[in-house]
């Protein structure tokens, strides 16, 4: 009785941990239209950025209230959670209110090395697991 109990014990737990391992995250499922809800770890509250992925044109596109993002994105084959996202680049217009979050999200983009999702978010972190944005999907 006592090794039935064991064998049992070991097959779940063999069965759980292939489970953990398993993961839906992928390049594909940033594809479409996202907000950004925190920034740097600042909750955005007023007016959100957003941010755009172009999966099949590897490009990335943002608007924080006043210039247009925009970037390549280089997904890393070997790695489904990994990405590079190059120099982004902007319009030049003046916008006093709207400056500040958007050279925090310009430095932000161009830092990003892995992602993750967790429900319905996506948490972009750079060096050492640094957690530098989080987006929802626009509905």
């Amino acid at each position: 009785m006592r090794n039935i109990i064991n064998l049992s014990l070991c097959l779940c737990l063999l069965l759980g941990s292939c489970k953990a391992q398993k993961s839906n995250i992928s390049f594909s499922s940033l594809n479409g239209n996202w907000e950004i809800v925190e920034l740097n770890g600042a909750s955005l509250t007023d007016k959100k950025p957003t941010l755009t992925f172009n999966v099949s044109d590897k490009k990335v596109s943002a608007y924080a209230g006043c210039n247009r993002l925009a970037g390549t994105v280089t997904p890393d084959t070997k790695s489904p959670a990994s990405l590079k996202i190059g120099t982004v680049i902007s319009t030049k217009m003046f916008c006093a209110n709207a400056m500040d979050t958007e050279h925090t999200l310009a430095k932000a983009l161009e830092a990003v090395e892995t992602f993750d999702t967790v429900k319905e978010s996506c948490i972009f972190y750079g060096a050492n697991k640094q957690k530098l944005f989080v987006i929802k999907k626009i509905k």
